[in-house]
């Protein structure tokens, strides 16, 4: 598995998402992703995928809507 940074996905509204593809150069581009394993632990966060299947997810479907505009999280994907 390869791990790809989507970098830190921080929307300005709290009202007004954005993708969790929002800083690549062509959003329209498909991300396929999968879900990372268990070593080496790292901080706590939000992971979904499906380890069966490659490729399960497309990256750019998930959204980021902070509760406090201008805050968000860094985006690492698993391909």
């Amino acid at each position: 598995m390869a791990q790809h940074a989507l970098g830190n996905v921080r929307p300005a509204s709290t009202t007004t998402a954005l993708p969790a593809t929002n800083n690549l150069t062509n959003p329209a581009k498909n991300f396929g992703v999968q879900a990372p394993g268990t070593s080496p632990v790292t901080r706590p966060g939000w992971t979904i995928g499906d380890p069966t299947k490659p490729a399960a997810f497309d990256a750019a479907t998930f959204w980021i809507l902070p509760a406090v505009s201008g805050e968000g999280v860094r985006v690492t994907a698993v391909r």
